[in-house]
């Protein structure tokens, strides 16, 4: 069983390499590392907002986020993101290449190294560090572009929302992908492209404005049949349905919410066409992706993040699947942090499900329709899935939910949360030494063929990494 853990390229800056692979080879018995080499967040690129147990007191460092590795311009030719633009501009990476450092001295201690390529949610002053960016956002129902739109729950700040279909937004992908793998021996790629939900859910329940309809969108559209125009008019009813029903004023029609909104969507079958095309899209482009790295290195694995949405997403839930995604990577990691799992369902899906969509019912009920409705026991109450997450038989069952749905096609390596920070604002229960242990046996259980720790390395507290160690040997892996 492959184990892997998410690192930061600020890592080896803090603690140097040596102390690295002592903590993720020594103690905690890992195999290979994701690291960070392309991303504009804290989250996976930069350091913990605290000090953690076993890391040093870090000096303080301006982060941008960007290119941590050499960018070799004649992958970007033709290209409005020229691989100056992509560079990181942070201080304390000024002529460091942070592959050219580590990856040599990694695998000569038995590590394998895994890029990890952080390709969404890019942050507002990214439009200023690369103007291309600028002309890659989504385009709402009103023709406007979007710009940059509030974060969901876990997000620390507003964030980019740009096309999957747009062209220059694909390339640039495309190149970033076949400049890592034709420019360094790496033992492989894992592509995190996508945290989002489609036009209904982030409309209806979470009140953003609809999209996309972009020039690429509108026209993709048109070859499928699909009438555009009845589109955007569902869909800006939908944002305005959503909209009233947040309001104070708002009065629960005499046929109830529910009943209201389903007949919105019957009378407008092409807002289900839009999110259909929204979700081919994706795949479209995450197939093209794996495609690149597949024509420059064919024998590199390809591995692909699978975010926590798609655990409970009404809608997105069931637009994931897990069987079409095989065919777009050689291993997928769904996320499935139980501990923090609890309070992120309870305040950043559930919460708005029942100002919106299920306001016809209670939070409780909520809380235990949305459980309920991914196999597993409701909790006792809202109070209790905070206090003590999903719980191990989460991490089970949504892996075995992906092994099967891959049939064999693809391998499972599930996204452990190990002291995973929470945002401002939110606190997560505390983790255990035996909540590790238990989660690594309950993905042996589940079909896995590997795990990957997350959310990053600096996070991880040292007793927490010898925690992992004392599993892999228990269960002999």
């Amino acid at each position: 069983m492959e184990g892997l853990v998410q690192i930061a390229p600020y890592s080896f800056i803090d603690e140097g390499i040596d102390r690295v692979i002592q903590m993720t080879r020594d103690y905690a018995r890992l195999s290979g590392l994701v690291l960070f080499t392309y991303s504009w967040s804290k989250i996976t690129a930069f350091r913990s907002s605290r000090l953690v147990e076993g890391h040093p007191q870090p000096p303080s460092y301006d982060f941008r986020g960007g290119l941590y590795t050499q960018a070799h311009s004649e992958h970007y030719r033709g290209s409005p993101f020229g691989a100056e633009q992509l560079r990181t501009r942070d201080a304390a990476f000024k002529d460091v290449d942070i592959l050219a450092r580590v990856l040599k001295p990694c695998q000569q201690a038995g590590l394998k190294v895994y890029a990890g390529l952080h390709m969404d949610g890019e942050p507002d002053y990214v439009q200023e560090l690369a103007p291309g960016f600028r002309a890659c956002s989504e385009v709402d129902a009103w023709g406007e572009p979007l710009g940059v739109v509030a974060s969901h729950g876990w997000r620390l700040s507003p964030f980019l929302k740009h096309c999957f279909n747009n062209p220059d937004y694909r390339a640039v992908h495309r190149a970033l992908v076949k400049d890592h793998l034709q420019s360094y021996p790496l033992d492989g790629l894992m592509l995190l492209v996508h945290e989002r939900f489609g036009p209904i859910e982030n409309t209806l329940i979470f009140g953003g404005r609809p999209t996309c309809f972009c020039g690429h969108c509108v026209a993709k559209a048109r070859t499928r049949g699909i009438d555009v125009e009845a589109a955007r008019s569902g869909l800006r009813q939908l944002y305005e349905f959503a909209t009233r029903v947040r309001s104070e004023t708002y009065h629960v029609p005499n046929d109830g919410h529910f009943t209201t909104l389903m007949r919105l969507l019957l009378a407008y079958p092409e807002v289900l066409a839009w999110e259909k095309l929204w979700r081919e899209s994706v795949e479209e482009y995450l197939k093209e992706l794996y495609g690149a790295a597949k024509e420059v290195r064919p024998e590199a694995p390809v591995g692909l993040h699978v975010w926590q949405g798609a655990s409970w997403g009404l809608f997105h839930r069931s637009e994931t699947y897990y069987g079409q995604l095989a065919d777009c990577a050689d291993w997928l990691k769904p996320v499935v942090y139980e501990i923090p799992s609890g309070v992120r369902l309870l305040s950043t899906y559930a919460r708005p499900c029942q100002q919106t969509i299920l306001r016809d019912l209670d939070f409780e009920q909520v809380v235990a329709l949305l459980v309920r409705i991914m196999g597993l026991e409701a909790p006792a109450d809202s109070g209790a899935l905070a206090r003590d997450g999903l719980g191990v038989p989460y991490i089970e069952k949504e892996t075995a939910r992906a092994v099967a749905a891959t049939a064999g096609k693809t391998a499972l390596y599930p996204g452990l949360g190990i002291d995973v920070e929470p945002p401002p604002g939110m606190q997560y229960p505390s983790q255990s030494a035996e909540d590790i242990q238990a989660a690594i046996a309950a993905a042996k259980r589940g079909g896995a063929k590997g795990f990957v720790l997350s959310v990053n390395y600096a996070q991880m507290r040292e007793s927490s990494l010898r925690a992992v160690g004392r599993a892999l040997r228990k269960e002999q892996l």
